[in-house]
């Protein structure tokens, strides 16, 4: 059976490829962390439309999507994700990008707590692109749903 050998806390660790993550472990990139926090939210703008009697008549849910946010203690070598970074949400079975403000929390003794939001939106779940701005070439760039910001 093929795995793959990383490391966590600074000790080997061998995991089989065809393994489900276990629950209160994730991965980033090539390293294994402990998941501390996380919360995984159905988000979207809500709009009330009133009547010509002031009453409800709809409710309009915009931009709907999900908000993952995460805290994971990590090897202290492990750099936090980088903007756009691809992440795959949990139980929601969508891949969302990495919003900006991931942030190393504290770094003591060989470990170190990362912390960051990921978002995505049902529009671009579906054929939606995504992009970012390459500020060395003044282009768009597309994105694919797995691609990292890089």
């Amino acid at each position: 059976m093929p795995f793959a050998l990383t490391t966590y806390d600074g000790k080997p660790v061998a995991v089989s490829n065809t393994d489900q993550i276990v629950l209160g472990t994730c991965m980033l990139g090539d390293d294994y962390g402990e998941v501390k926090t996380a919360s995984l939210v159905r988000t979207g703008q809500e709009e009330e439309i009133l009547g010509c009697d002031a009453q409800m008549v709809a409710w309009l849910i915009k931009n709907p999507g999900f908000e993952l946010k995460l805290e994971a203690r990590f090897d202290a070598g492990v750099e936090a994700p980088e903007i756009l970074d691809a992440v795959v949400f949990p139980y929601a079975g969508v891949t969302g990008h990495v919003a900006p403000g991931a942030e190393i929390k504290w770094d003591s003794n060989g470990v170190r707590m990362l912390s960051f939001t990921a978002k995505n939106w049902d529009a671009l779940n579906d054929g939606g692109t995504r992009y970012r701005w390459d500020t060395a070439t003044s282009e768009l760039v597309a994105l694919d749903a797995s691609s990292s910001g890089a």
